[in-house]
């Protein structure tokens, strides 16, 4: 990736919040070459509503406050399960493979568990939405995971371990890209960096619990990763917006007086249902600044026209 880096254009976007037009067109005109296309006669201008870049404390403004709050418990137990799971697979099966070999065959089998994950979250995630595929997929890890204390054989319990590693690598894959879909334009890298930055947390502490309980009893960690699962299967359900076919939010008011702007703000009370009509009636104010990134040159008969009325 350090090697592409010269080859990989920059945001316009950001060009343009970053007050440098004249890169920005240079961008896109390299763009629409690539595509073998025209680009329209226009000329960028810098918006003159200058639009602030997504800060970390953004995330906790009150139109996003349950949103981070949700995904960053969801971040947290996805990796906690998911390297929980990783981890004790082979001290799981340690007892009920004689060979080495024969272990070893069995972590590779889970380990190919996750592409079937990936099979189920393209299957159903335009099709349920995303929420509805995450509680399906915490659910479902939650139950493999518990079907794993059962005195089972050896076929049984690779069955149990597949199903759970599979499904918690699809809430993984689910989560990580509704994440940036469900935060706005300008906090979009923001809140997908500072939940994966949050969920490391409990990444370093898996090891350490999972050691500690499994020498209690080798049943008890699974106990306790089956039960992130399930509650973050509940935690999914108070997601405040569902992304699958909805146009992506550009911008939020972030101020504690309002908070009143974009389609991620929560369903289901009067109150905002209420602020999500206010919004609809700011929309106008929205596109009127999108607009203003792009001047098109006016024309001589434009010209003419303003002369016309200034008479």
């Amino acid at each position: 990736m350090v090697f592409a880096y010269p080859w990989v254009p920059e945001s316009p976007r950001f060009l343009m919040i970053s007050n440098r037009p004249a890169e920005a067109q240079l961008v896109l005109q390299r763009v629409a070459k690539i595509n073998g296309v025209v680009l329209p006669k226009m000329q960028l201008v810098a918006s003159s509503t200058s639009e602030k870049r997504g800060r970390v404390w953004d995330l906790l403004s009150p139109a996003l406050r349950r949103l981070s709050l949700v995904l960053w418990f969801l971040w947290i137990a996805l990796v906690f399960v998911y390297y929980g799971i990783v981890l004790l697979t082979p001290e799981y099966f340690e007892p009920l493979v004689d060979s080495v070999n024969g272990q070893y065959f069995v972590i590779v089998l889970t380990s190919f568990a996750e592409l079937p994950g990936l099979v189920l979250v393209g299957f159903l995630v335009n099709r349920i939405g995303r929420r509805k595929t995450q509680v399906v997929a915490f659910a479902g890890c939650s139950l493999c995971t518990l079907l794993l204390l059962i005195d089972a054989s050896v076929y049984v319990s690779t069955v149990f371990a597949i199903g759970a590693r599979s499904l918690i690598y699809a809430a993984f894959a689910v989560t990580f890209f509704y994440t940036p879909e469900a935060y706005p334009t300008s906090l979009r890298g923001v809140g997908l960096g500072t939940a994966s930055s949050l969920s490391r947390v409990s990444g370093v502490a898996t090891p350490f619990v999972a050691t500690t309980l499994s020498s209690v009893s080798r049943l008890l960690p699974f106990m306790v990763f089956a039960a992130f699962a399930l509650v973050a299967a509940g935690f999914a359900v108070l997601l405040p917006v569902e992304t699958a076919g909805k146009p992506l939010a550009d911008v939020v008011d972030t101020s504690p007086s309002t908070a009143t702007t974009t389609s991620i703000t929560s369903h289901g009370r009067k109150k905002k249902a209420q602020r999500r009509n206010d919004a609809d009636g700011d929309e106008g104010d929205d596109l009127a600044d999108a607009v203003e990134l792009v001047a098109v040159p006016k024309s001589d008969h434009d010209n003419d026209d303003e002369d016309y009325d200034d008479e």
